[in-house]
């Protein structure tokens, strides 16, 4: 019953959210959004983040390797969040009902942080912001 509770709670909040951003600034739209992928992140909350993805969602690694969306939700399924996770959003421009944006991720355990940059495009569908590619830009 909890669960079911939880999940309820959680797609209100977010079909709420999506509501707002068909109106709001991109910003701030994108920023609750990492809001509720970085909280969703580290709870391990895999199914708020397969939420958060457009069905041909894609992510380029720094190597140039495409991950789609069945195989990313799989690889959150095995992995454990990090200690240590957080995006900021660095800039957001949005072009109809594209939005694209530059992050900065820091995860790892204090004393071993790893930082990456992504460049996210997202994409507005039926009031609801969702992540349609994500390439990351560096790491170290």
């Amino acid at each position: 019953m909890r669960n079911n509770t939880i999940r309820w709670g959680t797609g209100f909040v977010l079909a709420m959210v999506s509501v707002a951003s068909a109106w709001g600034d991109v910003r701030k739209d994108l920023t609750i959004r990492y809001g509720i992928w970085d909280s969703a992140y580290r709870k391990h909350d895999v199914l708020t983040l397969a939420s958060l993805l457009h069905p041909k969602f894609v992510l380029f690694t720094d190597t140039g390797k495409a991950i789609d969306r069945a195989s990313y939700i799989a690889s959150l399924w095995r992995s454990s969040p990090p200690p240590v996770y957080g995006t900021t959003l660095l800039t957001a421009t949005r072009e109809g009902n594209r939005a694209v944006a530059t992050t900065r991720e820091q995860s790892g355990k204090d004393g071993d942080l790893h930082h990456h940059e992504y460049r996210d495009t997202w994409i507005l569908r039926k009031g609801h912001w969702h992540l349609i590619e994500s390439r990351t830009a560096k790491h170290d």
